[in-house]
């Protein structure tokens, strides 16, 4: 089960590399989504 701790550090992981080549309006949701089904799975 991921903590907020974990998601909070895997947002900041994900941001770093998302943020270098995309605009935050682009990636903003398809990460969101991508991030929520991963807590989804992690949650059961």
């Amino acid at each position: 089960m991921a903590s907020k701790d974990q998601i909070k550090q895997h947002l900041a992981l994900t941001s770093k590399i998302n943020f270098k080549g995309v605009t935050p309006a682009k990636s903003e949701d398809p990460r969101k989504a991508k991030i929520m089904q991963h807590v989804k799975k992690s949650l059961g």
